[in-house]
């Protein structure tokens, strides 16, 4: 379980916001705050909020609905649906659902600022397309 921070450009169906991103493999899917998700993204609303608990096994936060976004990142083409969630400390965590789906690795130091991404397999390359 680890964490990598990168300010990106986050692209929805309503529009485009750069948001500092938490890599994060502990998150077994990716969350945007519901604030920013109304901004860029159409909200696909669940009838009733759904509890997530966070990795420390006891905090819940809630998941309202769900969004599609595109990103990319040294021509890695990243695409997935997230939660919209009500509160959250990040703007938004890509997390390990979509760090498998487009094979990105994430590869840790001693010194944390030497952490970074390894997008060498990266699925779907932007310089391919």
């Amino acid at each position: 379980m680890g964490l990598i921070k990168e300010e990106l450009k986050i692209k929805g169906d309503k529009g485009v916001k750069d948001l500092k991103v938490l890599f994060d493999s502990g998150a077994s899917v990716s969350v945007i705050r519901q604030d920013i998700a109304e901004e860029i993204c159409t909200i696909n609303y669940f009838k009733e909020a759904k509890p997530m608990t966070l990795a420390d096994g006891e905090t819940t936060i809630n998941s309202v609905g769900t969004c599609a976004f595109i990103t990319g990142i040294e021509g890695c083409d990243i695409d997935d649906n997230m939660r919209v969630v009500e509160k959250l400390g990040s703007e938004m965590i890509i997390g390990a659902s979509t760090l498998q789906k487009h094979k990105i690795k994430m590869v840790f130091d001693e010194d944390e600022k030497k952490n970074k991404l390894d997008l060498s397999e990266c699925k779907t390359r932007i310089d391919r397309l």
